[in-house]
């Protein structure tokens, strides 16, 4: 039964301060069930959760140092990476205008990685929460949004890719102890671990800002977003030292940006081609296309058009259709 209404309530004080309550119910009829239903940005969260996981035990087991050599080849790796991601940071502070204090905040995770070649498990962590750090400036477009109305997604989305590939292809490789000689294995086969766990946990993050509020513009910058970073993913299947695990865990990860994407591709705008058949101002060609002639300066940054007051006849330029 469910109740229908209240009713009244009586006291006495009579019957020893009693109260009674009259209820009107009635029947309730069938329960429905619950359904459940599955959420694509939760299940990239934990895909990418999983896959970070299994990067830091597989770089654990293919990472090792123990002769002289080694330690500085390592140290010197990440010295390499530092700097790498150094100048990743720089590029994405300048196109998303983040004040240069947010960047310097990451120099002590770039110095602990420094202290830590002797223990792979913090090591790796370390590089993890590193990568994180620098992938998530990507997330700060509030700059972006105040100089450029509109085109936050746009240049936060180009950019994620940008510096996703910068990190996700980087190759780290040791130098013989002097020219021409002998490279040990030991050795080899550290440097080769660091640049393959930065490029992990880099596509990871990366991965990770669209199920966390990144959003690609249209549906097409989200099929470039499958296209670069699913590209990124593929490169690490086929490396002959990923193991089993991190092989399933990215497999997943994947599968969850496809199905996150999906999610929201009907909410996203397309994009067409639009050919002037003459030199016209900007304005002009943005209120005859969206009847809107605010939008002339989005015209012109999405086309790197030079000049607004002339915008050449003759060759497409990419409308979005929003």
């Amino acid at each position: 039964v469910i109740i229908e209404e209240a009713g009244e309530i009586e006291e006495s004080n009579e019957r020893q301060r009693m109260a009674s309550v009259s209820l009107t119910l009635v029947e309730a009829g069938g329960g429905s069930k619950i359904k459940a239903s599955i959420v694509p940005a939760a299940v990239l969260a934990k895909a990418a959760l999983a896959a970070g996981d299994a990067a830091v035990a597989d770089f654990a087991a293919g990472y090792a140092v123990g002769l002289a050599d080694s330690f500085a080849a390592a140290a010197k790796a990440i010295g390499g990476v530092s700097d790498k991601i150094d100048a990743v940071n720089n590029k994405v502070a300048a196109a998303l205008g983040i004040a240069d204090g947010v960047v310097a905040a990451m120099d002590i995770l770039k110095e602990q990685a420094l202290t830590l070649v002797a223990t792979p498990a913090s090591l790796a962590t370390t590089l993890r929460a590193l990568l994180s750090a620098a992938v998530n400036l990507l997330g700060l477009t509030g700059g972006v949004e105040e100089q450029y109305p509109g085109q936050a997604a746009k240049i936060a989305t180009d950019t994620a890719l940008a510096a996703a590939q910068d990190l996700g292809t980087l190759d780290v490789t040791a130098e013989p102890p002097y020219p021409g000689g002998p490279l040990h294995p030991q050795t080899r086969s550290a440097t080769r671990a660091i640049g393959k766990t930065v490029r992990t946990h880099s596509v990871i993050a990366c991965i990770s800002l669209f199920g966390t509020g990144l959003v690609p513009e249209s549906t097409t910058a989200a099929a470039d977003v499958v296209a670069v970073l699913g590209g990124l993913v593929e490169q690490l299947l086929v490396d002959e030292t990923t193991s089993d695990d991190l092989t399933a865990a990215l497999t997943d990860l994947r599968a969850a940006l496809q199905q996150q994407l999906n999610a929201i591709a009907g909410q996203l705008p397309t994009t067409s081609t639009y050919t002037p058949p003459g030199s016209v101002p900007a304005i002009l060609i943005a209120w005859q296309l969206h009847g809107d002639p605010t939008r002339d300066l989005e015209l012109v940054a999405r086309n790197d058009v030079l000049d607004p007051n002339f915008v050449p006849g003759g060759e497409p330029l990419e409308i979005l259709n929003a």
